[in-house]
C-alpha cells in the first residue's frame, strides 16, 4: 500500500530516490497529504514546531475491508463545521482531481476504531482522507480499515496535521520538482507541487 512506502520514504529521506514500483505513488500520497496539511496549518496560524507529545497505540488492523458512508466518519477533537472556517484549504480541495480520490481510498484508506457503525466511525489513522472527503464527496461510500484494538488515542486536526508536517517536511522538500514529472496531468502537478502552472508544464517536459 503507498501509505506504507510513503512511511518508509519519510524515515529514510536522505536515501537515493528511484522512481520505480510503489515509489511514485507514494511521493504523489505524500504530496497530497503535505499540500493539505499545510493548508490547514497556514489557516490556523499553527506552530508547525510545537509537536504534541508522542503515544504508544497498537496499529494492528483486520485484513477485510468495510464500506461505511462517508458522513459517518468523525475525527479527534475536531468538528467537521471547524474546517469550514479554512478558506485556503476549502479553495484547495476545490481543485482535487476526480481520479484522485480513487487512488487516495486505495493508497490510504481511513482507519477506524473496532466499534465504528454507519451511524459514527471514529477515525484514528489516515485521517486527512476522512477530512478530505467528508468535504468533497460527503454523500458516498467508502472503503475502511478497523482496528483490532481499541485505543484512547484522540488527535485533534491541528495536531494531526503539525505531525503530517513534522513528518513529511525533509522528503517532500527533497522531492517536490519530481512531482509534476510523476501527476497525472498538469492539474493535479499543480495541486502536488504548489508551482505555477507555467513551471509544472515546463518540469513536466524535462521529466
Amino acid at each position: 500500500m503507498a501509505c506504507g512506502r510513503l512511511h518508509d520514504l519519510a524515515l529514510a529521506p536522505t536515501e537515493p530516490i528511484t522512481l520505480a514500483g510503489g515509489v511514485p505513488a507514494a511521493l504523489r500520497l505524500g504530496g497530497l497529504l503535505h499540500r493539505l496539511a499545510s493548508s490547514v496549518a497556514q489557516d490556523r496560524h499553527l506552530d508547525r514546531n510545537g509537536l504534541p507529545s508522542a503515544k504508544r497505540w497498537s496499529r494492528r488492523i483486520e485484513p477485510r475491508e468495510h464500506s461505511l458512508p462517508v458522513s459517518s466518519l468523525v475525527w479527534g477533537t475536531t468538528t467537521v463545521a471547524d474546517c469550514r472556517e479554512l478558506p485556503q484549504t476549502r479553495r484547495l480541495l476545490l481543485t482535487i482531481p476526480h481520479v484522485a480520490l480513487g487512488e487516495l481510498e486505495k493508497w490510504a484508506p481511513p482507519v477506524v476504531l473496532p466499534g465504528a457503525n454507519a451511524s459514527k466511525a471514529l477515525v484514528i489513522g489516515n485521517v486527512l482522507t476522512a477530512v478530505l472527503f467528508r468535504h468533497i464527496d460527503p454523500s458516498r461510500q467508502i472503503k475502511v480499515r478497523r482496528l483490532k484494538r481499541n485505543t484512547s488515542l484522540r488527535r485533534s486536526l491541528d495536531e494531526i496535521c503539525v505531525l503530517t508536517l513534522a513528518a513529511l517536511d525533509p522528503l517532500y522538500r527533497r522531492t517536490r520538482q519530481l512531482l509534476p514529472g510523476i501527476a497525472n496531468s498538469l492539474e493535479e502537478a499543480q495541486l502536488l507541487s504548489g508551482y505555477s502552472r507555467a513551471r509544472c508544464a515546463q518540469l513536466r517536459r524535462v521529466s
